[in-house]
């Protein structure tokens, strides 16, 4: 999953990074690996960690565990990064903030609410403006909740196998 996910994004992004507390599962891929400042505070930590080190002011996001990443899609929703500090795709499976778009902006209250212990990604949203994405205009690249999908066990992962 890693390898098919580094091989989309080194195709659409010139600067691909990857945000782990365990860089040397990483060290085979040749890709820069950045750990969070504090550990221990999840994926929040992580954003804040990729977007620190980035060079671009804007960042797409995305989970490792989501294999069917789409280069249109992800360009799709990159037309209102300039215009937003968030894109995030949004549905009937409710958003999903580690398949977006966060620019520098978004730091201060990341920072913030890491402080304050609130380590939900979307809890920071209402201090920023972000473009929610609707699923119905996502369609046009194929079944969107698979393409959004992620795996968290071995039999998920067999499970989503099976039906390709």
């Amino acid at each position: 999953m890693v390898e098919r996910s580094l091989e989309v994004l080194k195709a659409t992004f010139a600067e691909v990074i990857i945000s782990s507390n365990d860089p040397e599962l990483y060290a085979a891929y040749k890709v820069r690996v950045v750990p969070d400042a504090e550990q221990g505070k999840g994926p929040l930590a992580g954003l804040a960690a990729g977007l620190q080190a980035a060079s671009w002011d804007t960042s797409f996001f995305v989970a490792c565990d989501m294999p069917f990443i789409q280069p249109g899609l992800m360009r799709y929703l990159w037309q209102w990064a300039d215009a937003y500090d968030v894109v995030v795709p949004t549905g009937l499976f409710g958003s999903h903030p580690l398949h977006a778009y966060y620019h520098r902006h978004c730091l201060v209250a990341i920072e913030k609410n890491l402080r304050a212990g609130r380590y939900k990604i979307i809890d920071f949203y209402p201090e920023c403006q972000v473009k929610y994405v609707k699923e119905e205009d996502l369609a046009v690249f194929g079944d969107v909740a698979k393409i959004l999908s992620n795996v968290n066990t071995p039999g998920e992962w067999q499970q989503i196998k099976n039906q390709e």
